[in-house]
């Protein structure tokens, strides 16, 4: 894991990845641009595929802006996906997320639709 964020409001990101030298990498760049999306989501959203699907476009779009291009056909398509509460475009996005980045993201442990609707729409209400 390259970043987090915290409910208190703050980013970590992993020494193992970034360093002084090398503040200025788009990557790093786009990573903070990403926490900071999960933040002014809220828990509720970041918590699930749909805020993970807003914080990776916003990401890799910015990404985009810095390289030219994207990281990897998955993060294309991926981008392209819109951002709508649909069960089918949101377990595209999570399998997308994981052929990008593999089984340690654990995307699959995430609800689709942020807590509240996930909890209505497991119960039938809607």
């Amino acid at each position: 894991m390259g970043a987090l964020w915290t409910p208190l409001g703050s980013i970590h990101l992993n020494a193992r990845y970034f360093s002084a030298e090398n503040l200025n990498e788009p990557r790093l760049l786009s990573l903070l641009v990403h926490e900071a999306r999960h933040l002014q989501q809220g828990p509720l959203t970041a918590l699930s595929i749909y805020g993970e699907l807003d914080a990776w476009q916003v990401d890799f779009l910015f990404q985009r802006e810095l390289t030219g291009r994207f990281a990897s056909p998955q993060v294309d398509e991926l981008c392209a996906l819109p951002l709508i509460l649909d069960r089918q475009v949101l377990r595209r996005a999570q399998a997308l997320m994981l052929a990008h980045a593999g089984p340690r993201y654990r995307a699959d442990l995430l609800p689709l639709y942020p807590l509240p609707l996930e909890l209505r729409w497991r119960l039938g209400l809607g």
